[in-house]
């Protein structure tokens, strides 16, 4: 008899131990650091920043929509291309972007490197999604992530996963 007590007394501890495992598991997000995994609590997260592998301008926005069409294969902005159809933002990530709160920043290479990378001398590869904390930038999806990804819900349940 005395034995049965302990295993319900050590089941209960156990049980205890996995809640307590469970609840610090959906208080934080995983994010990739290229081949290293950080853990960074999801209530960090102030904003994530969109930084597209292309400038800004008129000029620039006519030529990449001109080759996203004639050559897509070769267009080097892999987020352009799941988040904007050839010349407006798709409808699926319109509907994401808008149901969510999280505050999200879209911006050119040229806009993020002189806005960011000229004070804090943040060096990355672009495409790339980025997560503003108290501590600065960290990682969101790489570059390789995003090139892994061929279609816009692929795209959005990453980002779900890491929000």
């Amino acid at each position: 008899m005395e034995l049965g007590w302990a295993m319900v007394h050590f089941c209960n501890a156990l049980l205890f131990l996995i809640q307590g495992i469970l609840q610090y598991a959906n208080c934080y997000a995983i994010f990739d650091i290229g081949k290293t995994k950080r853990v960074m609590g999801a209530e960090e997260l102030q904003e994530l920043i969109f930084i597209y592998n292309a400038d800004s301008g008129l000029k620039n926005v006519i030529l990449d929509g001109a080759h996203k069409v004639l050559s897509p294969a070769t267009y080097d902005c892999t987020l352009c291309q799941l988040t904007h159809g050839a010349f407006q933002e798709k409808k699926i990530w319109r509907n994401f972007r808008e149901r969510h709160t999280m505050p999200m920043r879209f911006l050119h290479k040229d806009e993020f490197i002189k806005e960011y990378a000229s004070k804090f001398g943040y060096k990355f590869s672009y495409p790339l999604v980025l997560g503003a904390t108290h501590e600065g930038l960290e990682v969101v999806i790489s570059k390789e992530e995003l090139n892994a990804l061929s279609e816009t819900e692929a795209l959005i349940r990453l980002l779900e996963g890491r929000m």
